[in-house]
């Protein structure tokens, strides 16, 4: 659970300012898919179809790519950080 929460703040600050988030972003859940014994798991919701606002973030590709590099610098951290502490 420290690693999901830990990972789970980093996506966050990777992605402030680049898609808006709510304040409280990070919270438990008691959701099987983020019960996986074995491996760190979080659940990233990067917006809501019925939101007007979010679904065009969505279905535009700069709006998709904004989300991905968010997520692929948190992962580069993730593991950067996991082999320097090696």
């Amino acid at each position: 659970m420290n690693a999901s929460a830990g990972f789970a703040r980093l996506l966050g600050r990777e992605a402030t300012g680049v898609i808006p988030l709510k304040p409280n972003y990070h919270r438990m859940a008691s959701l099987m898919v983020l019960k996986a014994p074995d491996l760190p798991s979080i659940l990233f919701e990067t917006g809501y179809l019925s939101n007007d606002a979010d679904a065009r973030r969505l279905d535009s590709a700069e709006g998709r790519r904004a989300i991905a590099r968010s997520v692929e610098r948190a992962v580069e951290v993730y593991f950067a950080r996991r082999l320097a502490a090696r």
